[in-house]
Parts: C-alpha cells; structure tokens; sequence
C-alpha cells in the first residue's frame, strides 16, 4: 500500500523515526527514514505535523519533534506525499503495529483544519 513510504513517525525500541519523502540535491523524491534526535523512551514529546498547500494546491508537510523541557527539537520542512491515494491529507491515523505487549500514551491531541 501507499504507507510504505509515509509520512509516519514510529517508536521501534529506543528510536522515534519518521518516514518521509524529500528531494535529493538533484530535485528527485527520495524516501528516507530520519532518527529523531534526542528521543529517550519514557519521555514526553511533543510532536506537530502541519500540512501547506502552494498556490497549485499541491500539499507538503512540516515534521517538529520538541521534548517536553524543550531542549531538544528537531524540524524538517517542505516533505512530500508521494502516493496519489495520500495527496489530500484528509484523515489522521494512530496505530500500533507492535508485536508484543506494549504500552504507549497520546495526551493532548489536538486537530486544526484551517
């Protein structure tokens, strides 16, 4: 399916990675797999994803990480969706494709659509 290739972040172990798609230095979509700096397991983290339209109203995406202290935050900015199916970033989804006991809190979601 189309989610292979993002944009989702995950928790594996000890890492928080986000999956996404950027341009290389030759303007090409590239998918890549970025570590989050600074991410600890059993601490909070803020995470914001914000979706922009340009004037042809294709959609890209901005990707914050802000440790709740704020010391550490890492962004990237201007990613890509690829997959037609995933242009019109309609719908928010939160799954756990863990596959064995675990335990994850989400608190203080929030959705604006402007």
């Amino acid at each position: 399916g189309q989610y292979h290739i993002g944009p989702y972040f995950s928790i594996i172990g000890e890492k928080m990675l986000l999956r996404a798609c950027r341009r290389d230095a030759n303007g090409k979509p590239k998918v890549c797999t970025v570590p989050i700096e600074g991410y600890r397991p059993d601490t909070w983290f803020d995470v914001l994803f914000t979706v922009n339209y340009d004037q042809n109203g294709v959609p890209t995406w901005d990707f914050s990480a802000t440790s709740a202290d704020g010391t550490v935050k890492q962004e990237l900015k201007g990613l890509m969706f690829i997959d037609p199916q995933c242009r019109r970033p309609d719908w928010v989804g939160i799954i756990s494709d863990a596959d064995g006991e675990t335990v994850s809190y989400l608190d203080d979601y929030f959705y604006e659509n402007k």
